[in-house]
């Protein structure tokens, strides 16, 4: 079982990498439901990444210069992965998940980027058992479905589908409980996908890097910093966070081995055939 991991994920990332896999190719195997988290569709297109002020507020120096890119289509998880989801994947749950941070319904956390991303991880047993190959969302793919973009057009909305950010995120100002709440449970964006400010910090594909957007890197069609670094993106703010870490453009870190009460994910199925 442990060779047909490890061999499922060369596969994927091989396939990913050569643009031969798009979602609507990828069919998946008959499992436990759990095992197939509610996906988005998001048609790709161009769109203005990073911090503008008429539309973001104040922007700090690690969310400029704004710059446009390109992404392809993707689907990307409806909801951040639950603990019910984990615990099927992965068979228990992180075991600083207790007390009034559990639920079956509430984002998973305490998960770091190696528990997910990692050899044995989240998505590699995800990928074995059901025959797909799931990933985390790009720093640009998280960004482009958080705006609300679909074939371009996107929301200019200060949080992930309104102005008002106890709306649609569980912020420092608003959580009932001191841990994360049920997914789902604020309004979506305009595509549909919820949380994507507030409740559960977000893990990104990406390495962090402080200057990133000031680099050629950041303007190539599906930009991802894969420099070395010792740090992953985190986006979205949570339960715990300010307003302003739950603003679209806010961006933040963290090193991959570190899991915490406020950091959890989502899935992305890439659609890398060319702009189609």
């Amino acid at each position: 079982m442990r060779t047909i991991k490890i061999l499922l994920s060369l596969f994927c990332d091989a396939m990913l990498a050569a643009g031969a896999m798009s979602a609507s190719a990828q069919q998946p195997t008959p499992v436990n439901p759990l095992l197939q988290p509610k996906m988005t569709t998001v048609i790709g297109g161009t769109f203005e990444m990073g911090c503008v002020p008429d539309r973001d507020g104040t922007c700090s120096s690690n969310e400029t210069p704004p710059h446009t890119v390109w992404v392809n289509n993707f689907s990307i998880g409806t909801y951040e992965v639950t603990q019910a989801q984990w615990k099927a994947v992965m068979g228990e749950l992180p075991v600083s998940i207790r007390g009034d941070y559990l639920g079956d319904d509430k984002p998973v956390v305490y998960v770091s980027y190696e528990e997910i991303a990692g050899v044995g991880g989240y998505l590699e047993r995800l990928n074995a058992a059901t025959g797909l190959c799931y990933r985390l969302p790009t720093e640009a793919e998280w960004e482009y479905a958080a705006r609300g973009c679909n074939a371009g057009k996107c929301q200019s909305y200060l949080y992930s589908g309104s102005r008002n950010v106890g709306d649609v995120a569980w912020y420092a100002d608003n959580f009932p409980r001191a841990s994360p709440q049920p997914v789902g449970t604020k309004a979506p964006n305009r595509l549909g996908i919820y949380d994507m400010s507030g409740n559960a910090f977000e893990w990104c594909r990406d390495g962090y890097g402080s200057t990133f957007y000031a680099t050629d890197d950041a303007i190539m069609d599906n930009p991802e910093n894969t420099a070395d670094s010792a740090f992953r993106v985190v986006r979205g703010g949570s339960w715990h966070s300010h307003a302003a870490s739950c603003r679209v453009a806010d961006r933040d870190y963290d090193m991959p081995e570190h899991g915490s009460g406020s950091y959890g994910f989502r899935v992305v199925l890439p659609r890398l055939r060319g702009r189609d």
